[in-house]
């Protein structure tokens, strides 16, 4: 009987988080290591730890979709969570490459204290801007963008500020001005100057119209 009820709370939890694009990050221990179970039963997996989804919903995910999958659910779980740099961007709909779509990346105040998780990511800007997207906290975008280019190097950084760029229908020069704007007072020095002054696949296709006979 008592099985019985583990299962149907079960079933409640994980109809709540697919309803929400979420993953399951169970409350109760006796949950968890049921969890654990329908694992070895290959029912659900365990994209993060702590977190499950049912492996019939999850095989249907892309990998953007699982990542904020994860991201939805690790908020859930600690709602004082501040995501910043590429995972930011994802919640923001900028373009991020693959590979950026591991690491959780967040963003805590400077005096904050304290180990992050396995595959968490910390960082402690001196000062903490904060928006609410969808439910999920993140740094401003122009500060994202920052982030991912000053942190990521030239070719991952490129890829969220042309995104950015292409949404905004702004130029690299406007986008400099952007980060004056939120002081930072040489971004030069921290986001490679090739990459604000490299123009956006859209000025590229312009160009190459004005140069054709």
């Amino acid at each position: 009987m008592n099985s019985r009820k583990a299962e149907l709370r079960l079933a409640a939890q994980f109809e709540d988080a697919i309803a929400r694009g979420a993953c399951l990050a169970p409350a109760m221990q006796r949950d968890y290591q049921l969890l654990k179970r329908r694992m070895n039963q290959k029912k659900v997996v365990e994209p993060r730890p702590g977190v499950f989804a049912p492996v019939d919903c999850w095989n249907k995910l892309g990998d953007r979709q699982r990542y904020l999958h994860v991201l939805r659910s690790m908020a859930a779980k600690h709602p004082d969570w501040v995501f910043c740099s590429f995972s930011a961007a994802v919640i923001q709909g900028l373009a991020v490459s693959k590979k950026q779509l591991r690491a959780i990346h967040i963003a805590s105040p400077a005096n904050h204290c304290g180990e992050a998780p396995t595959g968490v990511v910390r960082y402690r800007p001196s000062q903490l801007s904060v928006v609410t997207i969808n439910g999920l906290k993140t740094t401003p975008e122009v500060e994202t963008v920052f982030c991912c280019a000053a942190r990521g190097g030239f070719s991952e950084g490129l890829i969220v500020a042309d995104s950015f760029l292409r949404n905004n229908n702004m130029d690299s020069r406007q986008l400099y001005t952007q980060f004056l704007c939120i002081g930072k007072t040489d971004p030069a020095k921290h986001v490679r100057s090739e990459l604000l002054a490299t123009p956006t696949k859209d000025q590229r296709t312009v160009g190459n119209r004005k140069r054709a006979p």
